[in-house]
């Protein structure tokens, strides 16, 4: 039991060479704080852990999408390089790096000029080879000369890549909820900031086409172009799924962000 601080004073009266002298001896004793007082410490504590929490979270979850807004920007000005390098103002997936034979009118098989570059994970079939070659999700063009023709140092043009420096990793999607297109062969992905290690979503990630599944579902970035018409009102964008993970109707034609994702077209 905790009893409130008191002062005991205590007086003595000596005799010294006849004379009397008086002494006065205090003592100050602290034996504790009230039972009061330390809830209200606690109840201070408590607060002050609360408020630096919350003010934790909201710092963490700023810099998430800051994180997304730069890796954003970072793949504009690769597709834009991209582009220009091209010397055609073809965007991966248009022009010449179209994955399908559609300038011979065979829509349903493989470009032959691109069917020599992909990689085994692309598949065996044309079907197969198209499906992963036009997923929005997958930047492999970016990473490898879809063509093979390289750099044409006469007329600074053709593919002068790799484009982006890292890939986060081969990505497929299995019964997902994140309103993408399901694929089983790995793609060739970069993953936005927005991890929640969890493969409840369908979205595995594995770090090469063929390890395990590495315990994160993390959402890719997704570029969205129109295949049919290069000059056309349909806008290249990037699109993130942002903090809920789950990407709207992203095949509107929109510059502008739906609920959570953040969106940023190219050529505005």
């Amino acid at each position: 039991m905790f009893f409130p601080t008191r002062n005991i004073k205590q007086h003595s009266v000596s005799q010294h060479n006849g004379r009397y002298r008086h002494t006065c001896y205090i003592h100050s004793r602290h034996l504790g704080f009230t039972l009061i007082e330390l809830l209200t410490v606690i109840t201070l504590l408590a607060i002050t852990a609360t408020v630096a929490l919350t003010s934790y979270n909201g710092t963490q979850e700023q810099g998430r999408y800051d994180m997304t807004k730069f890796e954003m920007t970072q793949l504009r000005e690769a597709l834009l390089q991209f582009r220009q390098d091209s010397g055609s103002n073809d965007f991966p997936r248009q022009g010449a790096y179209d994955c399908t034979d559609v300038a011979n009118d065979n829509p349903s098989d493989i470009n032959p000029n691109i069917d020599g570059q992909l990689p085994v994970a692309a598949g065996n079939t044309d079907s197969e080879k198209i499906a992963w070659c036009q997923h929005p999700a997958n930047l492999w063009m970016l990473f490898a000369d879809p063509l093979g023709a390289g750099w044409n140092m006469d007329t600074k043009r053709g593919w002068n890549g790799p484009y982006l420096q890292r890939k986060d990793g081969y990505l497929t999607l299995t019964s997902n909820t994140v309103n993408l297109i399901d694929i089983s062969n790995p793609l060739w992905s970069v993953a936005d900031p927005y991890t929640n290690n969890s493969t409840d979503s369908g979205i595995e990630w594995s770090l090469d086409s063929g390890s395990d599944f590495i315990n994160s579902s993390a959402s890719p970035y997704l570029f969205r172009v129109d295949l049919n018409n290069p000059v056309g009102n349909y806008q290249a964008r990037i699109i993130a799924a942002g903090s809920d993970g789950l990407f709207e109707d992203n095949d509107a034609d929109e510059c502008h962000a739906q609920a959570m994702d953040h969106v940023l077209c190219l050529l505005n």
